[in-house]
């Protein structure tokens, strides 16, 4: 069972489209009535709101001008389907393997403006809901430092727990062993991190995103002043580098020792 976010960005409308019904067919059709909630969390509890009854084959758009009122405008919501209508809180998000699918069941994310719009293929897997601290290691993402375009870093972070703890996030040259910058996230949350403020030349040594505190999803959004040209793009875990044998085992070294490299530079620093 995956969760599917929407980043909220001032300048853009956001909408998520999402489907009952698998990227591919089973041996069955997908035959479950399902019924759409949105969550979002503050300090002790998720709230959930029942959104929508969706009949199997059928999709559903959800824009931001639809969300609940009660939803403050700082924190982000998160949607998922469910068999049957949920309480209205929450002690802890549903892990199920209900649709578990490979290729993964997904949703579009997309952001408009009024003269164009990009959009995310994807989702948050339920298998990362349950990771309640976790590490994040992004190497070579898609920052594009030009005179006329600006990139920002949306990084999503949802576990299975409530709460709006505060991490931290730094942006490094490994090769220069260089820090660029430190910034404040949280959990449960589409952090939304400005990397204009970069000053580097990424060809040879390109950017790399740590965190020591949170896992998450990182996409790189980059657009001009006016939003008529954007892009969105993802990294891959490391894990994707590997293709045979224990991948978590391999991740997690692979983590361990780009994570000791750049502490070892912010100690230095």
């Amino acid at each position: 069972m995956n969760y599917y976010f929407m980043p909220r960005i001032e300048g853009l409308k956001c909408s998520v489209t999402l489907s009952n019904f698998p990227c591919v067919e089973g041996e069955r059709p997908w035959s479950l009535e399902q019924v759409l909630h949105v969550a979002w969390s503050d300090h002790s509890l998720w709230h959930v709101r029942a959104l929508d009854t969706v009949s199997p084959g059928k999709s559903v758009v959800c824009t931001c001008d639809e969300l609940p009122s009660e939803l403050p405008n700082d924190i982000s919501p998160f949607f998922f389907f469910h068999p049957k209508k949920l309480p209205s809180t929450l002690d802890r998000l549903i892990i199920s393997d209900l649709m578990l699918t490979s290729p993964n069941w997904r949703a579009n994310i997309q952001l408009s403006s009024p003269t164009t719009s990009a959009s995310y293929q994807g989702e948050y897997p339920g298998s990362m809901i349950g990771v309640e601290k976790g590490t994040l290691l992004s190497l070579g993402p898609l920052v594009q430092l030009k005179a006329e375009l600006t990139s920002k870093l949306i990084l999503v972070n949802l576990g299975a727990a409530p709460g709006n703890e505060v991490g931290h996030v730094r942006f490094a040259q490994m090769s220069k062993q260089k820090i660029l910058l430190e910034a404040t996230v949280r959990r449960n949350h589409c952090n939304i991190i400005d990397l204009s403020t970069l000053n580097c030349d990424e060809s040879d040594d390109p950017v790399c995103v740590f965190s020591n505190d949170l896992t998450g999803i990182p996409i790189f959004l980059t657009h001009d002043l006016r939003f008529t040209k954007m892009s969105l793009e993802h990294t891959h875990p490391p894990a994707e580098m590997l293709v045979f044998g224990d991948r978590g085992k391999f991740q997690k070294q692979m983590k361990g020792w780009w994570l000791s490299k750049i502490n070892k530079y912010a100690d230095n620093n």
